[in-house]
């Protein structure tokens, strides 16, 4: 057997296999790993030659460092938000470092899909087997699921009115742009979380067919941007669609109830929204400039 596992990101599984950074190899003979090597040597990419079980786990500690990454920028977001740091030249500082980099530091709705919580949960798994203290990433799966919880608690520290009974428009359900994917999708256990607290949740998403959602009633799926938003007492970006930042926010505007928006994202331009007369909220901010801004 021979383990040669892939690093394709859903959307740009192409892109990815014609340039991948690394070729992983595990195999228990050198001539089987000579024979696999020579089916990649038109691609310029390293090769790492090692043991199938080596191999395996390069894997899933891959997906499960990425889980870190964004776990702990989304820490340092509500860390940002009760001691007024602005998370944007946070990540942008501590980027900068080589040993860190910049990828993967967006604040956000926290990590889902169909990989990163299958492959930490997988290691998490073949750990409980050992005497390893896998504490850590017992903190990481909680920890994921607390920021989504959190940001239930934002949209209802946000509005004017109890969350129940709210109407909430939710922008985007799949788990990242440039997909239909809502396995394990942060974005739409959210907007159940929110159905969950008796808010009248509203949502669309570019690519989820709204006669083919598997929310269980929970949530009414529109087929535009504006049909969701209308009448809303705040808008929730969960997913993100660059279509969303070039929405006619002005129109928008004038059929909601509320007036807030809260971008999880981060995509959205604040100039053109307060324009509109809308309050734009993002992860990471001071929580006081939503109500300085509504008494200016």
């Amino acid at each position: 057997m021979i383990s040669n596992p892939e690093f394709l990101r859903e959307g740009h599984a192409i892109h990815d296999w014609l340039n991948p950074d690394r070729i992983v190899i595990g195999a228990d003979e050198p001539e089987s790993t000579r024979y696999l090597s020579s089916l990649y040597t038109s691609l310029d990419a390293p090769v790492v030659e090692t043991d199938p079980t080596s191999a395996e786990l390069i894997k899933y500690a891959a997906n499960t460092f990425l889980a870190l990454k964004i776990t702990y920028a989304n820490t340092l977001a509500e860390l940002c938000e009760h001691i007024g740091a602005n998370i944007t030249d946070v990540r942008t500082g501590i980027g900068h470092d080589p040993r860190i980099g910049n990828t993967y530091l967006d604040a956000g709705p926290g990590w889902g899909g169909p990989c990163l919580p299958k492959d930490v949960r997988a290691l998490v798994s073949t750990g409980t087997r050992t005497t390893t203290d896998l504490g850590l990433l017992h903190a990481l799966l909680e920890t994921n699921a607390y920021h989504q919880r959190r940001i239930v608690t934002l949209v209802e520290q946000l509005l004017p009115r109890p969350l129940t009974g709210a109407r909430v428009a939710v922008l985007g359900l799949a788990f990242k742009a440039a997909t239909n994917d809502l396995r394990d999708s942060p974005a739409l256990h959210i907007a159940n979380l929110l159905a969950a607290r008796r808010a009248h949740v509203t949502a669309y998403d570019p690519a989820i067919d709204a006669s083919a959602t598997p929310t269980a009633g929970q949530l009414t799926l529109t087929e535009s941007a504006t049909a969701a938003v209308a009448g809303a007492d705040v808008v929730l970006v969960l997913t993100e669609w660059p279509e969303f930042a070039e929405l006619p926010w002005h129109h928008l505007a004038r059929d909601m109830r509320g007036d807030v928006v809260l971008d999880t994202r981060g995509k959205l331009d604040r100039t053109l929204l307060r324009g509109a007369g809308l309050h734009l909220r993002t992860l990471g901010e001071p929580f006081s400039e939503i109500a300085a801004a509504r008494t200016a």
